[in-house]
């Protein structure tokens, strides 16, 4: 009887107890391409950036870009750069606040009084801003502040250039496509 009465008020208790299942959270797309203007590539640069790591509030992603110059200053002057970050963004929903840390190396070469000059820029950037990207892929978006720091290594001497340290503000803008499955 005891059995009968306990069981009987465990089923009446448990119809009234609300049960929720644990929602299953649909993770982030991880992959991105984006054209950033200024930024990690100084001028402009076409980028992959990669969600290595998806928490539910927080993210850490990869980034690779590249960028060429043509003819900028004197005709005769290429850049060619290969922007490098890794950020660890917050957020809940599409909007985040994201800090990364990168490296860009830029190989600058052009002629000079009719003599060929190579150098190697080398600029270290951080990044402080906003990142808009949907957790299901589509549009994808990001402004930041970048102060980045710089020295040129110059390949006709073989030496560092002692007075080519440079340290500028930046502002990246980006805008680009996070794909579907």
């Amino acid at each position: 009887m005891f059995k009968q009465t306990l069981l009987t008020l465990l089923l009446l208790l448990g119809a009234f107890i609300e049960v929720n299942a644990q929602e299953v959270r649909k993770s982030m797309q991880k992959n991105t391409l984006f054209v950033e203007i200024g930024g990690n590539g100084f001028f402009y640069s076409l980028n992959y950036d990669r969600i290595l790591l998806d928490y539910s509030t927080w993210r850490i992603s990869a980034r690779i870009g590249g960028m060429y110059m043509p003819g900028i200053f004197e005709t005769n002057r290429h850049l060619i750069g290969l922007p490098l970050e890794v950020s660890y963004w917050r957020g809940k929903g599409n909007h985040h606040f994201e800090l990364g840390l990168g490296f860009t190396p830029i190989y600058d070469t052009y002629s000079l009084n009719e003599v060929s000059r190579q150098q190697a820029i080398l600029i270290g950037v951080a990044r402080i801003g906003y990142r808009y990207q949907k957790r299901e892929g589509g549009v994808f978006y990001r402004a930041g502040f970048m102060p980045l720091h710089g020295t040129i290594y110059d390949f006709n001497y073989r030496q560092w250039d002692r007075n080519s340290n440079f340290t500028y503000p930046l502002v990246g803008l980006a805008i680009g496509y996070t794909l579907k499955r």
